[in-house]
């Protein structure tokens, strides 16, 4: 789920979330997991969409998702409180 984060976090923040001088310190980046939340750069990101991206995220393997689908619940709980969300409008 980190690598879903990893977009998630890219598309709401603007901003590369692992950007480095050369392979090694982008590498450094990546296992110290120091980064951020995205609405550092985007003060428009819901509290809600954060917590969830920040989740995927998490430094530690065992505080992440461990299932796709348990992101894709909470991203849709997200959904259903912010927009009339059903299946009619996600089909259109």
């Amino acid at each position: 789920m980190f690598a879903l984060g990893t977009v998630l976090y890219e598309m709401l923040s603007g901003e590369r979330l692992f950007v480095g001088e050369s392979d090694f310190s982008t590498l450094e980046k990546v296992r110290n997991v120091d980064i951020h939340p995205p609405r550092h750069y985007n003060d428009k990101v819901p509290e809600a969409l954060e917590k969830i991206v920040m989740k995927a995220l998490a430094k530690d393997r065992d505080e992440r998702y461990a299932w796709a689908s348990d992101l894709a619940a909470d991203i849709a709980g997200f959904l259903k409180t912010q927009v009339p969300f059903d299946a009619r409008r996600l089909s259109a």
